[in-house]
């Protein structure tokens, strides 16, 4: 049993739930001397069993190693709560995260805080700049007020920044410096060939900046139960991988070059955006796969998706806790996972196997994300799986028109034609959305709590286990009485 679960195939999946385990523990229980002890612990045990050729525990205690590892990453910033700063003045070293919008009076826009008063912290606030001098992906040392406030059991931050308070602008690394020349570089072409309207859709969905669309657009797909498509994610970044990876097909490029060029788009893509998580475990993800081909070696899901995992939290480990790192996992497991122990039947049209692929996709994703979605946002969204059909392919259409314009850019004529292309798109799937998230019924209002969330995914996992049980003595009863129906057709 332990050797099905615990196997090679899947240890990097593992590490990765290891390493997310240990997060989550010291967050809730931070302990230095028990997460020290465990790591060196985990070491010797390593070693010991390695060398008496017992890999199967060995590999067991590699998992408790990689779980002190993922705690101990994570200890320096769970000591420091950010509610004991709240109220008065502190200096703060923070990172733009976000287009400031501005308003009359002052600038507002998403931050990453790194430090108060000199102290590592990990936090993400909205700020309100009454200097409105601060600009995006620059990085400052500020004087100001924190507060907070809650909403549905979840805490919120704002930082707020008075008039003539303390800035200094501090150094940006060369990172961050092309990171902002290429985003403006972007936002620039749309601009130039879109209308208002389109410009901020397309800078909402290709270089994450949701902060663009007004709270009418962003209700609109809300209550359509596609809210995920506003920001940048892997399924944007991967089919537009895929797009890139057929032109250059068309022109006869050879498989290889094909894979080497839609990898180096990927990481220029990661790195113009800020490699958010979706994004750095899309490319992660590709990458991976794409080395498989290379060495002619195929390389389980699984074990794709827990590599990503994994340098995800090595790179940050604080986006544990960040719901759209969670969703955006939990929906390539939904994935994998589904399509492995329910593969659908291939048909002979081609249509009816994109339908039924969107179909089952949606399907997967919907049953492992929906308490999460009621956790955090209160809604369970009845009708998504078949508004994710339609709406699907019409936004991956889009995706892909936008990419011409892209490449077209440099070119007038062309790019305005493009450009007019999506303008007269856009606003279609903004009104068909608008017209799904209307009907009754589409959503309910429903909240789900802790416990409700593990009763629920016990069950989903009891009923998984059923359903494999099953799959796995349907396939050794057919693999027995083949050997039978062969004997008894022999002729004596």
């Amino acid at each position: 049993m332990f050797k099905k679960i615990f196997n090679a195939a899947l240890l990097n999946f593992w590490l990765f739930i290891a390493f997310a385990c240990g997060i989550i523990f010291a967050f809730y229980f931070a302990s230095l001397p028990i997460f020290i002890f465990t790591f060196i612990t985990s070491v010797i045990l390593v070693l010991f069993f390695y060398k008496q050729q017992q890999f199967l525990l060995s590999d067991i205690f590699i998992i408790l190693l990689f779980f002190s590892l993922g705690a101990l990453s994570y200890l320096p910033y769970s000591y420091n709560d950010a509610d004991d700063f709240l109220g008065g003045e502190n200096t703060y070293v923070l990172k733009v995260s976000s287009l400031p919008q501005k308003y009359l009076s002052k600038n507002a826009f998403l931050a990453e805080i790194n430090e108060i008063n000199g102290i590592p912290v990990m936090l993400r606030a909205r700020v309100i700049d009454y200097d409105k001098k601060m600009d995006y992906l620059d990085k400052y040392k500020v004087t100001g007020k924190l507060s907070e406030r809650q909403f549905n059991n979840f805490k919120f931050y704002t930082l707020w920044v008075k008039t003539n308070a303390y800035q200094e602008k501090l150094a940006m690394n060369m990172w961050d410096k092309a990171t902002k020349q290429l985003s403006y570089r972007l936002l620039d072409i749309f601009k130039k060939n879109l209308n208002h309207e389109s410009y901020r859709f397309l800078g909402s969905v290709f270089l994450g900046r949701r902060e663009l669309l007004d709270k009418e657009e962003k209700g609109i797909f809300t209550d359509a139960g596609i809210a995920h498509l506003l920001a940048i994610s892997g399924s944007n970044i991967g089919l537009t991988a895929v797009v890139l990876f057929f032109m250059l097909k068309l022109f006869n490029v050879k498989f290889k070059i094909c894979l080497l060029i839609s990898m180096f788009f990927l990481f220029l893509y990661t790195f113009m955006t800020g490699a958010n998580p979706p994004v750095l475990r899309a490319t992660i993800m590709y990458a991976v796969l794409s080395f498989s081909f290379f060495v002619k070696k195929k390389l389980n899901p699984f074990n794709s998706l827990g590599l990503a995992g994994i340098i995800c939290l090595l790179v940050n480990p604080s986006w544990l806790l960040d719901v759209g790192f969670q969703l955006s996992f939990l929906s390539i497991f939904a994935l994998i996972l589904g399509f492995k122990i329910l593969p659908v039947r291939p048909s002979k049209i081609e249509i009816v196997n994109q339908i039924k692929y969107l179909f089952f996709s949606s399907f997967y994703v919907t049953i492992l994300i929906t308490p999460l979605v009621a956790y955090y946002f209160g809604r369970i969204y009845v009708l998504s799986i078949f508004n994710n059909i339609i709406l699907i392919p019409f936004f991956s259409f889009i995706l892909t028109i936008n990419f011409l314009l892209l490449v077209f850019s440099p070119f007038k004529l062309i790019a305005q034609a493009v450009g007019s292309m999506l303008c007269a798109l856009i606003p279609l799937f903004y009104n068909l959305s608008k017209f799904l998230g209307s009907i009754n019924f589409s959503f309910i209002y429903c909240k789900f709590s802790v416990k409700a969330i593990f009763i629920y995914y016990f069950s989903l996992a009891a009923i998984l286990i059923f359903l494999v049980n099953r799959k796995s003595k349907a396939d050794n009863k057919v693999e027995s009485e083949v050997p039978r129906a062969i004997l008894k057709d022999e002729p004596s």
